[in-house]
């Protein structure tokens, strides 16, 4: 997790220690959210826009499930982020109506 998040400046060599963190922690696990925060950074430093909207949602999903606030915040707003960059201003990602009450 710590190579992760220490962010290499090699794009692949950030995915692998992302990828490898998300495989080490457990479905339960606390941290799982941040790494799949990480790999979505990864994704995004590679330019791969589909697998890290996938990657965020799935943190905010994760964060949600085990009550870390600030993680899925973090994934909303890079989530909020990718959909106005592809022009849709009108429309919230799918994930921020669940949470927005």
């Amino acid at each position: 997790m710590l190579r992760a998040l220490l962010r290499a400046s090699d794009p692949g060599t950030m995915r692998a220690d992302a990828e490898f963190a998300v495989a080490e922690e457990p479905e339960w696990s606390v941290r799982r959210d941040i790494a799949l925060r990480e790999l979505a950074e990864a994704h995004l430093r590679e330019g791969d826009l589909g697998e890290a909207r996938r990657c965020f949602a799935e943190s905010t999903a994760q964060a949600a499930a085990v009550g870390n606030v600030e993680p899925a915040i973090v994934s909303e707003s890079e989530l909020a982020v990718l959909t106005m960059d592809r022009g849709d201003w009108i429309r919230p990602p799918t994930t921020c109506r669940s949470h927005s009450t």
